[in-house]
């Protein structure tokens, strides 16, 4: 089962009903017509504490998976000297909101990410790949990735360079990510 983003950048575009995780405008679970909407939706940006508040996890935390994100080649992440050292971590924590919505795995874990680098004035600068040349979703990831850099503080901008070298594998792909998908075969 691939994970569940905790505060996806936009949760209306995808269905949570199930482990497939599909585009709303492409449902195939068979759980129905209608898209199961995510919890964010439902309750807002404190869903999480109020179902542990409910009881909902027990003793599971949903968030434990982002103590997990060691990829196997990692992005490059740097930042100027003189720039906000928090603000490189920030960005690229903030990137794992966004999920291939084929896969239902975030970029980061996937190692789409190449290099992210922030200079002094607040400038993120990032390379990625796409899992094919011939993606079909590359424009919307890429338009996902300047849309939730520009929510994190301290961005002052954004510059997403799609790149294809060095060829992207599934040897980039976090630990995380190689469970997701071979839960799913």
């Amino acid at each position: 089962m691939a994970k569940l983003a905790l505060k996806p950048s936009h949760p209306e575009r995808i269905c949570w009903g199930c482990d497939l995780y599909c585009r709303a405008d492409d449902l195939a679970c068979g759980n129905g017509t209608e898209r199961t909407q995510h919890p964010i939706e439902l309750f807002g940006d404190d869903w999480l504490e109020w179902a542990k508040e409910q009881g909902g996890y027990g003793d599971f935390d949903p968030s434990a998976d982002r103590k997990e994100r060691a990829c196997s080649s990692g992005p490059v992440v740097t930042a100027a000297p003189t720039s906000d050292q928090n603000l490189p971590k920030l960005a690229l924590n903030a990137l794992h909101d966004v999920l291939d919505p084929e896969l239902g795995i975030d970029i980061v874990d996937l190692g789409l990410i190449y290099r992210l680098e922030v200079d002094t004035e607040g400038q993120v600068s990032v390379d990625m790949s796409m899992t094919t040349p011939a993606c079909p979703l590359g424009e919307h990831l890429l338009h996902e990735v300047e849309e939730t850099l520009g929510r994190v503080p301290g961005v002052r901008g954004t510059e997403v360079r799609l790149v294809w070298q060095p060829p992207w594998s599934p040897a980039r792909m976090s630990e995380l990510a190689r469970r997701a998908l071979a839960r799913d075969d």
